[in-house]
């Protein structure tokens, strides 16, 4: 913490300070056992819990064809850091989406988790990402998941791969600072096999806890994601708690590839992030649930009639959570000293009319 920082809680009165600790989170999860652990919502209890693993293609039901068509990078997105990985905002800037049985989905975020949470008969790939879209007349979701591999497999993270930010702090003894980690380094866009849509998790240094960083969306092409692929679908659930079970997912059979940088950039960025867990959920049973296979067919112009103008946000980050808390708090607090000033003010105006009466003239 800054020395200015420091100033300003020390002169802050006590009750008014403490409110500064930021909430806690009802059910706090980590990666240490995969997620088996996880008692949140429906985590431990669900019937169509994801991710799952997917048998070879033969096994699973005709399913049809869907249609996607998704807009041109233009702009730029936010990056955010979230708990336990990264994930770039979508919302509302028209890039797209995908009708599947004649309802619209569109497209909502992106994330990418390391190593993949389904397994394809069995067998993980190097990282997974995650296209989140949002039916257009409710909550319910589409998510669009994609196998990532790389020619090399990466390499442990070494403690000093750096994701910037602030030391924690402790309650030793003051010592001499820390020295600055190694700089970031930036997958190269030359590497082998290099994937502009990966590049917008590590093409900059990670963002600090629950902050955000502009990264460029000119060189995406989210079509080339699914092309003319064939796509495995269930229904099944978020893979964080509370793991909601309104999901249909659709898993591209074939994987993609990204450079090798890239692969060693998100392996050592989310292992930092998770105390070198990764933040892959474990697969869940199946439990009978049907699995098709469909087919992936790009078309323009396709949003239909009643594709609704999207009214829903992503959950809020943590820090925005902790932002309106630390404002509701401030109004509390300066509602109350009104209120206090008020007294003291009426208390001393009845001392003054008391020593009137008392002491006439």
């Amino acid at each position: 913490m800054t020395s200015w920082a420091m100033r300003l809680l020390v002169f802050v009165p006590l009750r008014i300070a403490l409110p500064l600790r930021a909430p806690t989170f009802s059910h706090p999860y980590d990666y240490e056992s995969s997620g088996r652990d996880w008692k949140a919502g429906s985590c431990g209890v669900g019937r169509k819990q994801s991710p799952i693993d997917l048998p070879p293609e033969d096994q699973a039901e005709k399913g049809g064809t869907f249609e996607y068509e998704y807009q041109p990078g233009t702009f730029t997105a936010e990056l955010s850091r979230t708990l336990h990985g990264l994930s770039v905002d979508l919302f509302g800037l028209g890039y797209g989406g995908i009708t599947l049985n004649d309802m619209w989905h569109h497209l909502q975020s992106m994330s990418v988790h390391f190593s993949s949470e389904h397994t394809w008969d069995l067998k993980k790939k190097t990282a997974e990402l995650h296209l989140v879209h949002k039916r257009h007349d409710s909550s319910d979701l589409l998510i669009v998941a994609i196998g990532l591999d790389c020619a090399t497999p990466p390499l442990d993270a070494t403690p000093a791969a750096a994701v910037p930010g602030p030391a924690p702090m402790t309650a030793s003894a003051p010592g001499p600072a820390p020295g600055p980690g190694p700089a970031y380094v930036v997958p190269p866009e030359d590497g082998a096999d290099f994937a502009p849509v990966v590049q917008a998790f590590v093409g900059a240094a990670p963002p600090l806890k629950d902050s955000k960083v502009q990264v460029p969306t000119a060189k995406w092409d989210l079509n080339a994601l699914l092309g003319q692929g064939k796509f495995y679908a269930y229904a099944g659930s978020t893979t964080t708690p509370p793991c909601v079970e309104v999901v249909t997912w659709l898993i591209r059979t074939e994987s993609l590839k990204m450079s090798d940088a890239q692969a060693q950039a998100l392996h050592d960025v989310i292992g930092l992030l998770n105390t070198g867990h990764g933040n892959s959920r474990a697969t869940m049973p199946r439990f009978g649930r049907p699995l098709h296979l469909m087919q992936a067919k790009q078309h323009e112009r396709m949003q239909p009639k009643n594709g609704t103008t999207p009214t829903y946000r992503p959950p809020p980050t943590g820090r925005e959570v902790r932002v309106k808390a630390y404002a509701k708090q401030a109004i509390h607090e300066a509602v109350n000293t009104a209120h206090a000033l008020d007294a003291v003010k009426a208390y001393q105006e009845t001392l003054f009319k008391n020593e009137m009466v008392a002491f006439p003239g």
